[in-house]
């Protein structure tokens, strides 16, 4: 995306803000990339909860959000 080719040395510094809130605080690292900072505003700035995020949307009239994971993970049930 940043239309390097592969394997050339990447310049830029991209910000990549991850959508985990306090519930899985344990999830929040820092990036292994040097080119990459992992920002977690959900934590680092509101310091909210996956309830406050629901409310909040809720409250934006954009519906219910459905919960979220990732689709190849082996611990995801797809029948609940």
């Amino acid at each position: 995306m940043l239309g390097y080719k592969p394997r050339q040395c990447i310049k830029e510094v991209v910000h990549l803000w991850k959508g985990i809130s306090t519930d899985e605080i344990q999830r929040v690292k820092p990036s292994r990339e040097r080119w990459q900072v992992a920002e977690h505003p959900l934590v680092d700035v509101a310091f909210i909860d996956r309830s406050r995020c629901i409310t909040y949307v809720e409250r934006e009239r954009l519906g219910t959000p459905a919960k979220s994971s990732c689709i190849g993970c082996p611990f995801h049930d797809f029948n609940t």
